[in-house]
């Protein structure tokens, strides 16, 4: 188990009379590449602002390897932040901007150009110091931002959607530099972003927000497989929820076929202990494999095609569950040797799963 850097202890926050974060609790390993995720308004930006003291809580702690930094400013707290505008230097050069931090520490000047030098080369823009920051492109700025950031060896980067700004294939390029980048120096970046793909991209573990409540933290694959809310579910990815009756701790029945689910050994809801409970269990697009004729295997649903949609690599399939139960499910196949299915034909579903996580209808969040 890793050291914890950063231990954030019942973190509530007000602004204007509105609650923005309540009671948020979670930590922050040394040297992993930990995100905060959720939509827009959730809070993440403000429980950024408070790690980096910008903000102060209106009630809860802040502990920094162990100590209590509530009320510590910015300064004396040995973290760096990039903004997703860079809020770079335009009247300095690409070396003047990543020495600032350095010279406000009046470091002695051979340091700060070896710190300089070290910097820019992580990032690859040694061959740009003299050049303004104006001249670069967007990808570029982003890279001296990153510099400045590191160059004085914070033991936290904290990033506000510094890729947001970026188009699809330049943000792709990005987050495979940032994550090597965290690597190669063994820092703790701590990310903030609203895109699932983004955070499953590069982060070691994330926590997800909603409404300014924290709803999971985990690793990518855990949040994927093992969603702790229907929230987290319908966020994360792709959710189909199948209607089913949960009938022993372990067990579902799904009420559209005779199909037993196996559920998790850990059960995030607590739920009454008297069964059956009516709810959904969750099936991932890819845990559902397509058949053209009919089945009477009992694992089956039967349903008909409403849309398909070629996306390279899968072809998804927008398909209605029959029975008395009607929902619409979004099925992915893999298009390698995929014989198209026409719309409106009739098919059977067979799930294949594991494991599997159910959702009472007394929890819709």
């Amino acid at each position: 188990m890793s050291e914890t850097l950063l231990s954030l202890q019942s973190i509530s926050a007000s602004m204007a009379g509105r609650e923005i974060l309540k009671s948020v609790s979670m930590e922050v390993r040394l040297g992993e590449f930990f995100s905060l995720l959720g939509p827009s308004g959730c809070g993440k930006t403000t429980l950024l602002r408070i790690i980096a003291g910008f903000l102060q809580p209106n009630q809860g702690k802040l502990l920094w390897c162990g100590s209590d930094a509530t009320h510590l400013p910015p300064q004396r707290r040995d973290l760096n932040l990039v903004f997703q505008n860079y809020a770079l230097f335009p009247h300095l050069n690409v070396f003047e901007n990543v020495a600032f931090g350095l010279r406000m520490q009046k470091l002695p000047e051979d340091l700060v150009v070896s710190r300089v030098a070290e910097a820019l080369s992580l990032v690859r823009m040694n061959q740009h110091a003299r050049r303004r920051v104006t001249e670069l492109s967007g990808g570029q700025q982003q890279r001296v931002a990153l510099a400045r950031a590191v160059a004085p060896r914070p033991k936290l980067v904290l990033l506000d959607e510094p890729l947001g700004a970026l188009d699809l294939q330049l943000r792709k390029e990005m987050q495979w530099e940032l994550k090597t980048l965290q690597r190669q120096l063994g820092m703790t970046f701590l990310y903030v972003t609203h895109d699932q793909e983004e955070a499953f991209a590069m982060s070691d573990r994330i926590a997800i927000l909603n409404a300014g409540r924290l709803e999971q933290v985990a690793s990518p694959e855990e949040l994927y497989s093992r969603p702790a809310s229907r929230f987290v579910a319908q966020f994360i990815g792709t959710a189909n929820f199948i209607p089913a009756e949960k009938t022993s701790l372990d067990h579902a029945r799904c009420l559209n076929s005779n199909h037993h689910f196996l559920l998790h050994e850990t059960n995030a809801e607590v739920l009454p202990e008297n069964y059956p409970i009516n709810g959904d269990i969750l099936v991932r697009p890819e845990q559902i494999i397509l058949k053209k004729k009919q089945t009477e295997e009992l694992k089956s649903l039967s349903g008909v095609i409403q849309m398909r949609q070629f996306l390279g690599a899968t072809v998804r399939y927008h398909v209605e569950l029959q029975g008395n139960h009607k929902r619409t499910l979004t099925i992915d196949q893999s298009s390698a040797g995929h014989e198209p299915i026409a719309t409106g034909e009739h098919v059977s579903m067979l799930i294949i799963n594991p494991s599997s996580s159910f959702f009472s209808e007394s929890r819709l969040t």
